[in-house]
């Protein structure tokens, strides 16, 4: 039986998954949308710059979870 740590490790790296996935498409429909009124994409920008920094911190907590203590 797997331990609880990486259990835990693996339901981080689940929701970072979900998370990338989900951030793409909205800032998708947002830059789309900016380019149907003829506007600049800030907010798609800003919406994937917050996706991919959530992502590779729910990565790093995951990874330092299941991390091996060294001898």
């Amino acid at each position: 039986m797997p331990s609880w740590k990486s259990i835990f490790g693996g339901c981080l790296m689940f929701t970072a998954m979900v998370t990338v996935g989900g951030g793409c498409v909205i800032s998708t429909m947002l830059f789309g949308q900016a380019v149907a009124v003829e506007e600049k994409p800030n907010s798609a920008l800003i919406a994937f710059a917050l996706t991919i920094i959530v992502a590779t911190l729910l990565i790093l907590a995951a990874r330092t979870i299941t991390k091996e203590p060294e001898e």
